[in-house]
């Protein structure tokens, strides 16, 4: 009974483990047909490499990364390399319940490059915030330069798309 138990435990994790990389991966051809699109609809050239992606206007690059967050959210950049991720729970006049770090940008936020960086967050969040000093926060507008960088959800990403290379 339990060797049945087991087998069947095993299946469902198998069977949960490739629906997370089937989503993974549909989410981001969804990113790149976006952007591919974008791009050419503007004239602008786009590269996707193994692991990079690049947007080409001129002599302005951007190279792109994403991150997948839920959309009752809210992303605050804490400092250049550090990005907290609050969501869940009904937001009315209380904070999130669940909080975590975005380590999986980390090093694409510490990453040393000639061009501008642009993170997508996908599908979208409520708000963006960025802490000034240790007790100030301000509000970041989509496509705004904070830092080396620029923050973009993907549902707005046409309406920012021509302000990501200003």
């Amino acid at each position: 009974m339990i060797k049945y138990f087991l087998i069947g435990l095993g299946i469902v994790a198998i069977g949960f483990i490739v629906l997370m990389i089937v989503k993974a991966k549909k989410r981001k051809k969804e990113i790149i047909n976006k952007l591919s699109k974008l791009s050419s609809d503007n004239g602008y050239e786009f590269i996707v490499n193994k692991d990079k992606t690049f947007l080409i206007k001129g002599e302005k690059t951007l190279l792109i990364d994403y991150v997948e967050i839920p959309p009752n959210s809210s992303v605050t950049i804490n400092s250049k390399s550090t990005w907290c991720l609050r969501w869940g729970g009904k937001r009315y006049g209380r904070g999130y319940p669940n909080q975590r770090y975005l380590n999986e940008l980390s090093d694409f936020l510490k990453l040393k490059v000639d061009y501008i960086k642009v993170i997508i967050l996908y599908k979208t969040t409520e708000k963006i915030l960025m802490y000034l000093n240790e007790s100030e926060i301000a509000t970041v507008d989509e496509g705004e330069k904070v830092y080396d960088y620029k923050v973009v959800t993907f549902d707005n990403l046409e309406n920012v798309f021509p302000k990501l290379f200003e």
